[in-house]
């Protein structure tokens, strides 16, 4: 009996000291860990051998001029008041488109065929009234010689006078009609009728829309072509904002088009709001090539040289590219270093354009040694 009741008591104290373990070793682990995000808070710590074997210098951000290039993409389009519109005059069936976009026409240059029943009955009114203009001038004539010989009253004589007015004022609007045609009234004597139409380019320039296709319908006043003159285009640049942060107009841009031409351009403005997919328009003077001009459309590289501008910068060898991002290391004591992430604007001439100067001093050299040392870590 002795022997049971001593046997228990050695057990109960075993697991109460078990449990006493448990509880300290609990404690430690704790400790350990609230330690553990304390130093990640702080950053990595090393020794001053390990910043002697990384070789690690220190400084403050400096600003400094920067030359350099980046390269952008661009696109050749229209000045938004370079456009010329061709309409037609009156309804019908576009019967054949002559020229696409981009192309390049003359003054008087047939850009598509219209046909339609309008078409007709514009050069049968235009016919009609020139029959009727021909008999009122006649009345006219014949009534001016009765009243000189006092053979009619003077108010037959204006009467007949009105009337030839009036039929020599339809007659003028039927021709002009017919001229939006571009139907020649010289060739219609002998009642010779068109039933297609030539419509014919407004100016010398370039296609820069066709809206209505072969086979369509065109109601009166449609526009079927938009034009603009080669004066009238615009080099476009799309950048991102932290790229235009580096820009400024008057800048020299190299613009380089796929069939090689390359053409010499300046930054002449830039858009103060975002423009089709956050990107900002920047404009650049276009300088033509003898005998060349791109096309509508036309894309181009665009070589942009900075002027030397003072910006805040870091080598290349202070910053580390991660996920996307980009980051430096900073010093928040002596041999506590913290990695920052920083917003870069561009680079240039082996820096990094900074947006925000940082206060603390900054890893120049070593920063990747350390980067190393903090993955080691915490795997």
């Amino acid at each position: 009996m002795f022997n049971i009741k001593n046997g228990c008591l050695v057990l109960l104290s075993i697991v109460i000291l078990q449990a006493c373990g448990n509880k300290e070793a609990m404690n430690v682990t704790s400790e350990s860990h609230s330690k553990s995000e304390d130093s990640m808070d702080l950053g990595i710590v090393l020794s001053d051998s390990q910043q002697r074997v990384a070789k690690i210098k220190l400084a403050n951000m400096e600003q400094q001029k920067l030359g350099g290039s980046i390269r952008l993409v661009g696109e050749v389009v229209a000045a938004p008041t370079g456009f010329e519109s061709v309409v037609v005059p009156v309804g019908g069936i576009i019967q054949s488109i002559k020229v696409k976009p981009g192309d390049q026409v003359k003054l008087g240059q047939v850009l598509f065929t219209l046909a339609g029943s309008s078409v007709i009955e514009w050069q049968e009114q235009y016919l009609e009234s020139a029959q009727q203009l021909k008999l009122m001038q006649s009345n006219w004539e014949r009534d001016k010689q009765l009243f000189e010989k006092r053979a009619i009253s003077e108010r037959q004589w204006q009467e007949s006078q009105s009337q030839f007015q009036i039929a020599d004022s339809k007659y003028k609007a039927f021709k002009a009609k017919l001229a939006l045609l571009g139907i020649s009234t010289t060739t219609m004597g002998n009642g010779n009728i068109q039933s297609v139409v030539s419509m014919r380019s407004p100016a010398d320039g370039m296609v820069e829309k066709v809206a209505l296709n072969q086979g369509d319908f065109a109601n009166s006043d449609a526009v079927v072509i938009r034009l603009t003159k080669p004066s009238a285009q615009q080099w476009v640049i799309r950048a991102l904002p932290q790229d235009v942060d580096m820009l400024s107009v008057g800048n020299r841009c190299v613009c380089t088009f796929v069939n090689g031409k390359s053409v010499e351009t300046k930054i002449s403005s830039m858009a103060s709001e975002l423009g089709a997919n956050n990107l900002i328009n920047v404009y650049v003077q276009s300088i033509l090539g003898k005998g060349w001009t791109p096309r509508f459309g036309s894309s181009f590289s665009a070589q942009v040289y900075l002027n030397d501008q003072q910006n805040w910068v870091l080598p290349t060898a202070a910053v580390i590219e991660s996920d996307g991002k980009k980051y430096c290391f900073v010093s928040v004591k002596s041999g506590v270093f913290r990695l920052t992430e920083i917003e870069t604007l561009g680079s240039a001439d082996g820096f990094w354009i900074i947006k925000k100067p940082l206060n603390d001093k900054v890893v120049m050299e070593g920063a990747y040694w350390i980067w190393m040392q903090m993955n080691q870590s915490e795997e």
